[in-house]
Order: C-alpha cells, then sequence, then structure tokens
C-alpha cells in the first residue's frame, strides 16, 4: 500500500520513529477472530493495511510521539475486537432508550453520510487515544456513504465526521497535510488538523 509506507516517510522524516512501534502484520487466523466476535469483514483496503501492520505495540517501549494517527494508537485487531466488545456491552447495559439518550448530544455535519448515534455495532475502531475517542471503520454507511469510509467516535467526540472515503485516502490525506508541532516535557509531539 503505497499510501501507507509515503506517510510512514513523511513521520521518519521529520523525526518520528513510528516503524519501530509496528507490529508484524495480521495473519488470516486473526481475520477470522474479528468476523467471529464482530461479525464484520474489513474493507480490502484495511485489510490490506493490517496485513501489512497488526497495528502498534502497546508495551509503551515507545512513547506517544510515535503514534502513527494524529494523536491515536493505531490498534492490533486484537483490541480494536476488544473496543468494539466494550462498546458492545455499553449498548447492552444502556439498552435502545440509553444509547438514544446518548444521542441526543450527537450530530452530524451536512453533507456527511454517516449515522447520528452514540456508536454502533458496524462502526469498528482502529484507533484509541487516552479518553477512549476513535478513529473508526464505518462498515453500515447511510445512503450516499462509502463502505468502508473512516469516521471519528467517541465520548468526547459529540460530531460523528467522515474524515475519509476509506483508509487509503485517509493516508493519502495525511501524506499531503502540512504536520504540526509542539513540545510537551521535553517531547516533541505532531499532530494534523482537520484530519481527526
Amino acid at each position: 500500500m503505497e499510501s501507507w509506507h509515503h506517510w510512514l516517510d513523511k513521520l521518519e522524516a521529520n523525526g518520528f520513529a513510528v516503524r519501530g512501534s509496528l507490529k508484524a502484520g495480521a495473519t488470516d487466523a486473526d481475520f477470522a477472530a474479528l468476523k467471529r466476535e464482530t461479525g464484520l469483514t474489513l474493507p480490502a483496503e484495511l485489510e490490506a493495511l493490517y496485513r501489512l501492520a497488526d497495528g502498534q505495540a502497546g508495551d509503551r517501549s515507545y512513547s506517544a510521539t510515535a503514534y502513527v494517527f494524529p494523536q491515536y494508537r493505531f490498534l492490533p485487531l486484537e483490541l480494536a475486537i476488544a473496543e468494539w466488545r466494550f462498546w458492545q456491552e455499553v449498548a447492552e447495559q444502556e439498552g435502545a432508550h440509553g444509547m438514544a439518550e446518548h444521542a441526543e448530544a450527537v450530530t452530524v455535519p451536512e453533507p456527511e453520510k454517516v449515522a447520528c448515534e452514540y456508536w454502533i455495532p458496524g462502526w469498528l475502531p482502529i484507533t484509541l487515544d487516552g479518553g477512549g475517542n476513535s478513529i473508526a471503520v464505518d462498515t453500515v454507511p447511510l445512503d450516499g456513504g462509502t463502505h468502508g469510509q473512516i469516521i471519528i467516535m467517541g465520548p468526547d467526540e459529540d460530531e460523528r465526521r467522515v474524515l475519509a472515503p476509506g483508509i487509503d485516502a485517509y493516508l493519502q490525506a495525511l501524506a499531503a497535510a502540512e504536520l504540526e508541532f509542539e513540545s510537551h516535557d521535553g517531547e516533541r509531539h505532531w499532530d494534523v488538523r482537520g484530519l481527526t
């Protein structure tokens, strides 16, 4: 996946050694576990990405400065399944009424074609920040949306937005964007406006 390599090259050219945090590619068994646990099948381009790298290591041998996505850790499929399961448990505990109450605060900007919901089972988190928010793949877009579109969701994200029509387009947008840099506690961090 050319867009993936271009994006990693850009991060590393700016001093962020992200390749060292990546896990080996996912296997057929990992994709079978995803299907078994969630009922979801990844879009082809996202499966291709996971076959290159099954997320980022979680042993804290790297810092947040090495995140592959803006302020988000790229989740291995095992943890993406666990995060999906967490949201599914929330939905079951809250029930339809409780989830509808949570969704009252949610907005979707026009003309984006993503469900105006707190969470639905067709969304698979593929990243995670420290507050439980995620960049997710939407496998059940509204009419006019794109299967596999990349969206933002989470308890602190009241606006459900489509970041890109798919992971390849998202990676291309990241690679084309201007990185912004800040330093905190002696560590240099990066971000990209408008893509989270």
